[in-house]
């Protein structure tokens, strides 16, 4: 009896432990204290987690493990400025910074130096826990921004912090941004492509009021053709499913509406004097027949560390295309510089382009092959777009896409390398008219007349000299010192002198483009 008995406690005890075992040892709630975000004063950031396990954090992007801090007391957060730079002391991210870096093939304008103060730093905290079978929980992660009321060149932005392994841009066979000078400037990771080269981060994204919008994981990419050697460097983002559940960013970034599955943080291409020139473009002409992309002014922060000032924009897409122009996924093709980007057949964009920009071809044949497959108001308004601005370039950075319509459509970007002081005398229509696929219609009177009444739509509504200044003073307003901030930590000084010439030059190429465009309208046929 007592021996039954006995096993009976026995067997209670047991259910007992199975019962509180798992509540003990569960995974609970792995979380911080505090919020990501900004903060007036310092403050003690605890880690809650369940009992059981060990919590390692690290500081510096790295991801933790066994061998990072353990955590057995609340983490000091403060102003994190006064720590020693790390990733920003780095002399190997571009040619740039060579003293001899005049002896490459890079398209750098200007010499970068290794900032000589203390830059702006936020805090970001990486945790794991462990529990006591050595299962590993997902990471945690935290950006603690102290103090940054009292700091100028982030009143008119939002703020992006990406946290990732520091491997993951500098180290020098695996990382996407430094430079290894025992290997041809061509071959630098920085100008790989595709997936391999894409780098997994956590990004915290703060809109103006510096309220946290969004947090998750994105792939990361080098963006641009020949900026690609350019510090600092435009990223491309990518939200996957695979990383995190998300198959877009889960926020209206650009207030329209629309959630992104891949954005780009621009730098400014060859406009890296006062990086207005690409969304003032294309905030002037988006009520044309072509695609833009909408911009908005943000700070990046790489592991802690201030990293510049940038423009958020969209990225052309199936998903753009399908919000947009509400057309049919599955029914679009986009091609970009020959190649596809959306869509997996090139068959139907060669039988049109290649055929119209191959050699002795029958003009009137290529003039139907312009009427049958592409929207003319679309071709007209971009070459007017793209010849008023002065873009000699008709091989690189275009662009065009197809939907149910199934009519190609043009789209616009990259449109930074335009007005230099005396640009506005170019006569590019020269160029369009006889080496692009609207040479083949230009002949007839019908669009001759089309194409006129469009320009001078767009010279006297979208390309408006008052027009473009009012935006020009709203821009240097909002955003001169963040763009001047960015300066003095990737070239050692505000460049305002380089800046305020810049401006000027827009203001002088718009201001006198009007009449030496009209007048080669006229010259060539094209007139009331």
């Amino acid at each position: 009896m007592k021996k039954a008995r006995g096993t009976l406690i026995a067997i209670i005890l047991f259910i007992g432990v199975l019962v509180i075992l798992p509540s003990f040892f569960s995974e609970g709630e792995f979380s911080f204290s505090q919020p990501s975000g900004f903060y007036d004063d310092s403050f003690y950031l605890e880690i809650n987690a369940p009992k059981g396990g060990k919590v390692y954090y690290t500081l510096d992007g790295t991801d933790p493990d066994e061998s990072s801090i353990l955590y057995t007391a609340p983490i000091f957060i403060e102003d994190a400025t006064e720590r020693d730079n790390i990733y920003s002391a780095r002399d190997d991210l571009g040619y740039g910074y060579l003293s001899n870096w005049q002896d490459y093939t890079v398209t750098q304008k200007a010499s970068n130096v290794v900032p000589n103060f203390l830059v702006d730093k936020c805090s970001v905290v990486k945790a794991i826990y462990i529990d006591w079978t050595g299962k590993k929980s997902d990471m945690i992660y935290g950006s603690y921004f102290v103090g940054f009321d009292d700091k100028y060149g982030y009143q008119n932005v939002n703020f992006i912090s990406i946290i990732t392994e520091p491997d993951n841009f500098f180290d020098p066979d695996y990382g996407i941004y430094v430079i290894d000078t025992d290997l041809a400037e061509t071959d630098q990771n920085y100008y790989n492509r595709g997936s391999e080269w894409e780098r997994k981060a956590y990004i915290q994204y703060f809109n103006v009021e510096q309220r946290e919008v969004l947090s998750q994981m994105a792939g990361i990419r080098i963006h641009g053709r020949f900026s690609r050697s350019s510090v600092p460097r435009s990223l491309n983002l990518y939200s996957r499913y695979e990383y995190d559940g998300n198959p877009v960013f889960a926020y209206d970034l650009f207030g329209t509406g629309y959630y992104p599955d891949a954005v780009t943080l621009f730098a400014g291409g060859q406009d890296m004097e006062s990086m207005f020139r690409d969304k003032l473009v294309s905030e002037l002409v988006e009520d044309t027949n072509v695609a833009t992309m909408h911009y908005i002014p943000c700070v990046m922060f790489l592991d802690g560390e201030y990293w510049g000032f940038y423009w958020l924009t969209e990225k052309f897409g199936s998903g753009y295309l399908e919000y947009y122009y509400g057309e049919e996924q599955d029914k679009i093709v986009l091609v970009k510089d020959d190649v596809v980007s959306v869509g997996s057949d090139i068959g139907e964009y060669k039988s049109v382009y290649g055929n119209l920009w191959a050699d002795d071809q029958d003009r009137e044949l290529c003039r139907k092959l312009v009427e049958d497959n592409i929207d003319i108001q679309s071709l007209i308004d971009y070459t007017i777009v793209q010849s008023y601005i002065g873009n000699h370039d008709i091989d690189h950075n275009f662009a065009v896409w197809k939907g149910k319509e199934n009519k190609w459509k043009y789209m616009l970007f990259d449109l930074n390398g335009f007005s230099s002081i005396s640009d506005y005398e170019d006569k590019t229509l020269d160029v369009y008219f006889n080496e692009t696929e609207i040479k083949y219609i230009m002949d007839e009177d019908k669009y001759k007349k089309l194409f006129y009444e469009s320009a001078d739509d767009i010279i006297r509504n979208n390309f408006a000299p008052d027009l473009i200044n009012k935006k020009l003073d709203e821009y240097v307003e909002l955003y001169s010192e963040d763009i001047m901030k960015s300066n003095e930590r990737f070239f050692g000084g505000r460049r305002e002198n380089e800046f305020s010439d810049s401006v000027e030059q827009i203001r002088c190429f718009f201001e006198n483009r009007e009449e030496i465009y009209r007048n080669h309208m006229k010259t060539i046929g094209i007139q009331q």
